[in-house]
């Protein structure tokens, strides 16, 4: 019995030896090389659009026009000049709404289609106008950039007494070819060139054509382009009958005039100083831009100049005495001429150094 068992152990462990161990089968993944780049992520465009609206300011209806950005914290506010509109601005704010800025750009009271009241007009007028604007649109809120403030040529001057007496409106401020002290023969010079292209006013055309055709002779605007005639064509006012004419009244562009103690008449100069001195001395005295705080703009400012001349050599708006002049009594100053560019071409256009000076200065 004993001989068995020991026989049985000795043949299973022979088996044993002979039979391998069975290895585990793990199936590996199956490795694939990569024939093409991952695609790059895709972000989606903001979003952006032009409209216009509307803005009460006391009882005056200010016009407005945006080109929006959705999503957007900062915004440029956009003031026009003397008897223009807010599509003047049209070059300047699709590039700053490409940029991701906020473009709010206004009829000032008198033009486009604001109201047009008589009576006073000037500063005085439309800081409130501009603070209405601001407060309505909603563009002082939490969360947002103080405004970047644009303004040319009387837009300028608008833009540098709401950016003094309301620095918690403006938190970078831009002067287009003013805002600078003129001495006599220059502000003789100026005072001609500004009065050649405000002559249409009043004047009714048989059509829209005629008019468009007129502004053309206009040396100043040239070239012309499309954006040059959908802003002139922006400026009518229906007569009926075909008829048109600019939305702009002579009255409002003279009490302009008036609230400097100046006219668009040469008579009327001489009359007002010759027969009401004391009332000429008064509105000179209480003049927010004859008198004005350079020192006291406490905001990043960027003064843009036109470097090439208007009608005639030599009546700039903005001269280079006049940039130094910003420079040195506005504490933190930026100033920059566009050479090829006279007073209204700076706005009109397209000028790659104008918009590289703009967009750093921006940020």
């Amino acid at each position: 019995m004993k001989s068995k068992i020991t026989s049985f152990f000795r043949r299973l462990r022979t088996l044993l030896r002979r039979t391998k161990p069975m290895q585990a089968s793990v199936a590996m993944p199956q490795q694939r090389a990569l024939t093409t780049p991952p695609a790059p992520l895709q972000l989606e465009a903001p979003k952006m659009y032009y409209d216009e609206t509307d803005v009460m300011s006391g009882n005056i209806r200010i016009h407005v026009g945006r080109w929006n950005v959705v999503g957007a914290t900062k915004t440029a506010l956009l003031i026009h000049g003397l008897s223009a509109n807010h599509m003047c601005w049209k070059v300047m704010a699709e590039q700053l709404q490409q940029s991701g800025i906020n473009v709010v750009a206004v009829d000032l009271r008198g033009r486009g289609r604001s109201d047009k009241p008589r009576g006073d007009y000037g500063t005085k007028a439309h800081i409130p106008d501009m603070c209405a604007v601001i407060e309505q649109l909603g563009l002082h809120l939490p969360g947002r950039e103080k405004p970047i403030v644009i303004g040319h040529s009387l837009g300028a001057a608008v833009g540098m007494v709401l950016a003094w007496k309301h620095p918690e409106y403006v938190g970078k401020l831009v002067l287009m070819d003013a805002g600078a002290p003129i001495n006599p023969i220059n502000a003789m010079k100026a005072y001609f060139t500004i009065r050649s292209s405000v002559q249409r006013l009043g004047t009714i055309y048989p059509n829209a054509q005629a008019y468009i055709d007129r502004i053309k002779e206009i040396p100043m605007l040239q070239p012309w382009d499309e954006v040059m005639e959908e802003y002139i064509r922006y400026d009518l006012e229906d007569m009926g009958e075909g008829r048109v004419r600019s939305s702009c009244p002579p009255y409002v562009v003279e009490a302009e005039y008036n609230s400097i103690g100046s006219s668009l008449s040469m008579t009327t100069i001489l009359k007002n100083n010759i027969l009401h001195p004391i009332k000429q001395i008064r509105r000179v005295i209480d003049s927010e831009i004859l008198h004005f705080r350079y020192s006291e703009l406490i905001m990043p400012v960027l003064a843009l100049g036109a470097g090439a001349y208007n009608l005639r050599p030599g009546d700039e708006i903005l001269p280079p005495k006049g940039l130094d002049f910003l420079k040195r009594h506005i504490p933190n100053c930026t100033t920059y001429t566009v050479p090829k560019a006279n007073h209204y071409t700076l706005i009109f256009g397209k000028f790659p150094d104008r918009d590289t000076v703009l967009m750093d200065f921006i940020g």
